[in-house]
Order: C-alpha cells, then sequence, then structure tokens
C-alpha cells in the first residue's frame, strides 16, 4: 500500500477532512489531495509531522506494502511519554518521603532506599524522553523539571533532619 492511500485511511479513520488535516501541519488542502492521490509526497518534515499527528511511524508512511489496513484497524501507536514523566515524579516524590521517614530510625537504609528510588525515577524519565516524539521532549523536559525540582529542594530539608535526630550536628559543633 502506498503512502496516499494510507494517508487517505488514517485521516477518514479519525474523522478529519483534508482539510483539517491540512490545518494541523500547516499545508494547504491542495497538499493533502496531491499526497493522497499520489500526485506529490510531502517534505520528510511534513512527514514527521503527519505521523506525529496520526500516530504512526514514519517507517510505517513511507514504506511501501502489500498489505492493506481496513479503516477502522488501530496501527501502532507510539508510547504516550507522559505517563513515564508521572511514574517518574511519583518515583522522586516517594524517594524525599521515605527518606525523611526512615532517617528517624536507620539513616542508612534511608538512604539507600533514597538513592534507589531516584535512581529508577530517573531512568524511567530517559526511557520516557527516549520514546517522546521530538516536538514534546522539550515540553516534557520543562515540565518534569518544574514539578521534581522542588522535591529535589526537599533533600536538605530531610538531610539536616536526619544528622539532627542522630546527634551528629552536636557532635560537630561540641567541644573536644
Amino acid at each position: 500500500m502506498k503512502m496516499g492511500e494510507k494517508l487517505t485511511i488514517l485521516r477518514k479513520a479519525r474523522g478529519l477532512s483534508q482539510e483539517d488535516l491540512a490545518g494541523k501541519i500547516g499545508v494547504s488542502r491542495q497538499s493533502v489531495s496531491k499526497w493522497e492521490s499520489g500526485q506529490s509526497v510531502p517534505e520528510i518534515e511534513k512527514v514527521i509531522l503527519l505521523s506525529d499527528f496520526l500516530g504512526v511511524t514514519t517507517d510505517y508512511l513511507l514504506k511501501e506494502n502489500d498489505e492493506p489496513i481496513a479503516a477502522g484497524t488501530l496501527v501502532r501507536r507510539k508510547p504516550d511519554a507522559r505517563i513515564f514523566m508521572a511514574v517518574a515524579t511519583a518515583l522522586d516524590v516517594l524517594s524525599i518521603l521515605l527518606f525523611c521517614l526512615l532517617c528517624r530510625g536507620n539513616a542508612e537504609i534511608a538512604w539507600v532506599t533514597w538513592l534507589v528510588l531516584l535512581t529508577a525515577g530517573m531512568t524511567v524519565y530517559a526511557v520516557g524522553m527516549l520514546a517522546a516524539p521530538a516536538e514534546m521532549k522539550k515540553r516534557m523536559s520543562r515540565r518534569f523539571w518544574m514539578a521534581n525540582l522542588w522535591a529535589v529542594g526537599l533533600l536538605p530539608a530531610g538531610i539536616f533532619n536526619a544528622l539532627l535526630n542522630r546527634g551528629w550536628i552536636q557532635w560537630i559543633f561540641s567541644d573536644p
């Protein structure tokens, strides 16, 4: 199946007119019509926009295959990277909370717990950034750090609390 046929099926499956699709990616309706009829091929930048908007890979759009797709068939979608960001934020917040709670009993366990959860959160975030479409990466990164910067700011308070509860601050400032 050629790109034009795929575009037509994907556009109709989403209930869009040629004009709607053209407006979403910044071209004329005539351009979309020529792409779908096979009279022309979109520029690579437009192929990327089409793949992101229609939820398919650029490979799927560009490569021809003999296998037709039905109008209601869902084509492989890219994973939603916002889920990764939410999970990473939850792990970071949990790491800070557990650190503050565990410091009262055993500081070593608190540090290990914090490091493991923080590492897991950053790993999930990195995987999400790899899965994110190019235009979403900058926006995701900014939102993630805005959401997590305050949690990192709690860390010094947790460390001070741990040192105070363990008596280390008095030991540091006591006279020999």
